[in-house]
């Protein structure tokens, strides 16, 4: 049987994001290019059919986590997101307030104490 095994990747503290994802490709392009496990990009561009994103930085209390059904949580990701510093994690992706990609860096971050954390708030054109 083969381990499944979790990646995350190390990045810089200084990376600079792009401060919008201009529609729904660049917004399904940013969230499968971090993703760990598999992302039906397709499917994520469907969902964000007329959106465009920008970088902002939220008040953690502002935010919910995303659906049980999309939000199966792996202790072994926390873990490896845990050790990097909050600030070089990549952005959550918000839409309507909750998660729609991130929720094992929103626990991390909750778990750290923190007060804000950066996210693309998805909105419709």
């Amino acid at each position: 049987m083969l381990k499944q095994r979790i990646q995350v990747y190390l990045i810089q503290a200084n990376t600079k994001w792009p401060e919008y994802l201009e529609d729904a490709r660049a917004i399904a392009n940013y969230i499968a290019y971090h993703a760990t496990d598999y992302v039906d990009e397709e499917f994520i561009e469907e969902h964000f059919n007329g959106c465009h994103a920008v970088l902002k930085t939220l008040p953690i209390g502002s935010i919910k986590p995303g659906h049980e059904y999309d939000n199966l949580r792996n202790k072994r990701k926390e873990k490896s997101y845990a050790k990097l510093n909050i600030e070089s994690m990549p952005p959550i992706v918000v839409m309507d307030g909750e998660i729609i990609d991130g929720n094992h860096r929103y626990r991390v971050a909750l778990s750290k104490g923190c007060t804000h954390i950066k996210a693309y708030v998805a909105t419709e054109d």
